[in-house]
């Protein structure tokens, strides 16, 4: 009948409708998982935040969605629910590509640390990028800070967590996973570094100081940006902070310390003195982004990715 072979005509117009709006949105690097849930939304779909991110909860096991997307995922580990936001941008490469972190500072969360760090603006083409969320705004990296802290969370596992599943929605290579943050999270990118080598290439420490009492067994590459005018967590260090409520090291006791494990040219130990310069990310004074990008994408993890049983005696470090 005409109405038979009218439906069908509205039915096609509507997929291939459906199929150019997609193809647009990844070519545009909207997030894919926002598209797909307007029509038939995914297992654990939660719907969309007050800014239009899909979110969705991972089941234990479960893999983000694969392909270009701006997506909060909710997971599971160590028995609480932890969120990350993930960027998959558009014109990566097939094969694995580098990740970025980005840890926010303490009292932030991981929508501000985004709207301040900016890597999505170095990402398309170029790494797959997370920004993982703190306990109540707050890491666990040694003496510092809050709620995390005070309850012992076991953040390194949690990140290690968190970096394997972005792993999962575009390949990544393990020997190019780059950690950075901000005062707080960039205590714990410290952590994270000294704990598990085998998991972080380089590390971006913006303001912040080596607070766990973690020594590296293994050089990291490290670069840190401070400001002589932060008064938070001062370039000097100091006996006692109020904020903190702990010891602050200095900018020399960090250096120091990942200079004793860094002991080749291959893995630098360097500093950004940004006379005057505030507790923050600096932008204006400095492209700490930019600069730190330049600094992070020279390192690659000596560890060699894992291709099945560890022979008895070898002892090289494997990637996580």
């Amino acid at each position: 009948s005409v109405l038979h072979q009218d439906g069908r005509v509205l039915a096609l117009t509507r997929s291939l409708v459906v199929l150019l709006l997609a193809v647009a949105a990844v070519a545009a690097g909207v997030s894919v998982p926002a598209a797909r849930a307007q029509s038939a939304p995914e297992p654990g779909y939660l719907g969309t935040d007050d800014t239009g991110v899909p979110r969705y909860r991972l089941p234990a096991g479960a893999s983000p969605l694969p392909g270009p997307q701006r997506t909060d995922y909710f997971v599971t580990v160590g028995g609480r629910e932890r969120v990350f936001r993930l960027h998959v941008p558009s014109g990566l490469d097939e094969g694995p590509v580098p990740l970025v972190a980005g840890l926010h500072a303490l009292y932030s969360d991981r929508r501000k640390a985004e709207a301040v760090m900016d890597w999505q603006r170095l990402a398309p083409g170029q790494f797959v990028l997370v920004y993982p969320q703190g306990l109540d705004a707050s890491w666990n990296a040694g003496r510092c800070c809050g709620r995390s802290s005070d309850e012992g969370v076991d953040d390194v596992a949690v990140l290690t967590e968190v970096l394997r599943l972005a792993g999962r929605a575009h390949p990544v290579d393990p020997r190019r996973r780059y950690v950075t943050g901000l005062s707080n999270g960039g205590m714990m990118a410290l952590a994270l570094a000294c704990a598990r080598p085998d998991v972080v290439a380089a590390v971006l420490a913006v303001a912040a100081a080596h607070m766990t009492p973690c020594r590296p067994g293994r050089g990291v590459p490290l670069m840190q940006v401070h400001g002589t005018g932060d008064s938070v967590v001062p370039y000097g260090g100091t006996a006692y902070s109020d904020f903190l409520r702990t010891r602050v090291p200095s900018v020399a006791d960090t250096q120091n310390l990942w200079r004793r494990a860094n002991t080749t040219p291959l893995r630098p130990t360097a500093v950004v003195r940004l006379e005057g310069g505030p507790h923050a990310w600096p932008t204006t004074s400095y492209d700490t982004t930019g600069r730190g990008w330049t600094f992070l994408r020279s390192q690659v993890n000596p560890c060699r990715p894992y291709s099945g049983p560890r022979p008895g005696r070898d002892r090289t470090l494997r990637c996580a």
